[in-house]
């Protein structure tokens, strides 16, 4: 049978303990203001949970057009990159012809099953069958499966069986920390590209920008600006208060030994920064900014976001690092492996 709650589950984490380090509750509750109204999907079977996703009924379209089912179905996110390629299944289909729809996804622009039978195919199809009864009832026109991963595989045969039509949706940027120091790093990429990123370093120092490790509780305050500058360049508006509750989250999420910051400074003053966040020996690249007014800030943000993190990951074992999706082409460049992301939706 099916369970549908509000919020997460008592025991997601246990049910989750096998599956990507995204798909435990403080990711899910660590960006849950993109996805409000979530729900937990569950199907039980002997009175013990098997298969479960979060997803919401979206009655009309999303602001965000990373999140909008139709906006990416219907082909018109394919400037942004989104189903670039096609097939466009919702092509010249109206919002009512759509809406509501039934979105499975998790906030960190992900998703995949959970649960001991999440790779079991007859799990999965009564999963998926309960899903299709369950948004019929709630009056959805149509469902979208958006950001599956690798790890959604056996998931993806079932909605094959179930008719739903798939889309190369985007790509999710990872490195996989082979090296043991910068310079090897360095080594692993092409000739052009080490140039390359010669003269970046070589600019950065020439305009007296250096980059450390500085504690977050002592430098948040001179962060929210540089998120405020991305923002406002990338969206056109930015919001003090929106930027430092993102912090306040991290802090309440992670433990200060799992939160790392590279910053750049010109003298004293701050250009550029990134932040991750450790889960075992993964990294996250979660939040960057930069001052874009400022010339000597030109290539901080490259080294803060990849050079300063290269050469410091192997010292403290971490050995993948994700970058997530967008800008892809420059994570490439700098050495990341590009892992496809497909979207199904109902025909």
């Amino acid at each position: 049978m099916l369970s549908v709650s509000s919020g997460l589950c008592a025991d997601w984490d246990a049910v989750a303990k096998d599956a990507p380090h995204t798909g435990r509750s403080r990711w899910l509750r660590l960006a849950e203001d993109r996805l409000p109204g979530s729900l937990t999907f569950r199907y039980v079977r002997d009175g013990r949970t098997q298969v479960a996703m979060r997803g919401l009924l979206l009655r009309e379209p999303m602001r965000n057009e990373w999140l909008d089912p139709r906006m990416i179905a219907s082909g018109q996110g394919a400037p942004l990159g989104l189903a670039a390629d096609g097939p466009h299944p919702w092509r010249g289909r109206h919002a009512t012809d759509v809406y509501p729809c039934l979105t499975i996804m998790y906030p960190n622009y992900d998703a995949f099953p959970v649960g001991p039978a999440s790779a079991e195919p007859s799990a999965l199809a009564r999963f998926v069958g309960s899903l299709r009864v369950w948004a019929r009832d709630h009056g959805a026109r149509s469902i979208a499966f958006l950001y599956l991963t690798p790890d959604a595989e056996a998931l993806c045969g079932s909605l094959r069986a179930e008719g739903f039509r798939f889309m190369p949706l985007t790509t999710r940027a990872e490195m996989a920390v082979t090296w043991r120091d910068f310079g090897g790093y360095l080594a692993g990429l092409p000739y052009k590209r080490r140039t390359s990123i010669g003269r970046e370093l070589r600019a950065l120092g020439e305009a007296g920008v250096s980059v450390a490790i500085e504690e977050l509780g002592q430098v948040e305050q001179d962060l929210i600006p540089l998120r405020c500058m991305l923002t406002r360049k990338y969206r056109g508006s930015a919001d003090p208060a929106r930027e430092a509750a993102w912090f306040t989250r991290i802090r309440e999420a992670f433990a200060p030994d799992e939160i790392t910051v590279f910053t750049a400074r010109a003298g004293a003053a701050p250009v550029a920064f990134s932040l991750f966040v450790r889960d075992g020996a993964r990294w996250t690249a979660l939040l960057t900014g930069m001052d874009y007014a400022n010339p000597a800030a030109r290539y901080s943000h490259f080294a803060t976001m990849y050079y300063t993190p290269a050469g410091h990951a192997p010292g403290i074992s971490v050995q993948r690092i994700f970058y997530g999706i967008a800008s892809q082409d420059a994570k490439r460049f700098r050495g990341c492996d590009l892992i496809p992301l497909t979207a199904a939706v109902t025909p």
